[in-house]
C-alpha cells in the first residue's frame, strides 16, 4: 500500500469518470485540483492506496491520462519516494511531472488536476479474462470505432464515417489517433478552441480525420492496417497521436 501526498485542493466533483456500468463500477476517491491559489499551500494525504488504483491526470492544456499507481512510478521516476518497505512507500505527486530522467532535460508537464479512482468489476464481469474485460469496454464506444472526417467540432458524426477507400490527392490527410482507453473527444476536446489548434484544421480543410479506435482490444498495428485500408496509394499523412 501506499500513501500519497499531493500539494492541492481537495473538492466535490460530479465530473463523468472512465467506465462502464455494465463492467465495472468506479468509484472517485479523491479529486484534487493543483492549480488554485489554496492548492500551493496544502498537502491531500490519502493512505493506504493500492498499486491497481487508477490516476486520472488532468494536464495543461485538457489532456489526460490514466494509470494505476504502479504504472505512475514506472513513467515518473523523479516524483519523490520515502519509505523502506513496498507497503509502507510514501508517494508525493509534483505539479510539474518531469518527462523522462533529469539528465535528459526533456521538460516536463503541468498538472493542473488528480482524482484517485477505485474500479471494480461488477459480477458478470468479474471472471473474465483481461482481453474479453477490455472488448467489452470498448464495444460501448460512441460513436463506433472507424475512420471520420472532421468538420467544426470534436463531435464525430456517424453520416461521416468513412466506409470506402478514399479519393487521391496532392494534400496530406491529417489524421487524430487519440489516447489508450479514452476517445477522440476525450483526447482532443481541450485543444479544440486554442487558434493554433484551429489553424491545423484550417490547414487540412476537407482533409482532417480522427480514427476512433480500440486502444486496449487491438494492437497499434491493427489500427494502423485500418488506415492504410481506407487511405489512397502514395498518401502523404500528418498524423497528431495522444499517447
Amino acid at each position: 500500500m501506499t500513501t500519497l501526498k499531493i500539494p492541492g485542493e481537495r473538492i466535490d466533483s460530479d465530473a463523468p469518470t472512465i467506465g462502464s456500468d455494465k463492467v465495472f463500477t468506479t468509484q472517485v476517491r479523491a479529486d484534487i485540483r493543483l492549480d488554485t491559489a489554496r492548492a500551493a499551500a496544502e498537502n491531500v494525504v490519502l493512505k493506504d492506496v493500492a498499486d491497481d488504483e487508477v490516476l486520472e491526470l488532468e494536464l495543461e492544456g485538457g489532456l489526460r491520462l490514466w494509470l494505476s499507481v504502479e504504472q505512475f512510478r514506472k513513467d515518473f521516476p523523479g516524483v519523490q519516494v520515502r519509505g523502506g518497505e513496498a507497503d509502507s512507500d510514501e508517494l508525493t505527486i509534483v505539479r510539474e511531472l518531469p518527462l523522462g530522467p533529469p539528465s535528459r532535460g526533456i521538460g516536463e508537464w503541468i498538472l493542473k488536476g488528480l482524482r484517485v479512482l477505485k474500479i471494480d468489476p461488477v459480477d458478470t464481469a468479474a471472471g473474465l479474462s483481461a482481453a474479453k474485460l477490455a472488448e467489452k469496454i470498448e464495444e460501448r464506444l460512441e460513436p463506433v470505432p472507424g475512420l471520420f472526417l472532421l468538420e467544426n467540432s470534436v463531435e464525430l458524426k456517424p453520416d461521416n464515417k468513412v466506409e470506402a477507400e478514399l479519393p487521391a490527392s496532392d494534400k496530406p490527410f491529417l489524421i487524430l489517433l487519440h489516447g489508450t482507453a479514452s476517445s477522440t473527444k476525450g483526447s482532443f476536446s481541450g485543444l479544440w478552441e486554442h487558434k493554433d489548434w484551429q489553424q491545423l484544421l484550417r490547414d487540412h480543410q476537407g482533409h482532417a480525420y480522427a480514427l476512433q479506435h480500440r486502444s486496449l482490444s487491438q494492437s497499434p498495428v491493427d489500427n494502423a492496417l485500418e488506415i492504410v485500408s481506407l487511405l489512397p496509394k502514395h498518401a502523404k499523412l500528418h498524423l497528431v497521436s495522444h499517447s
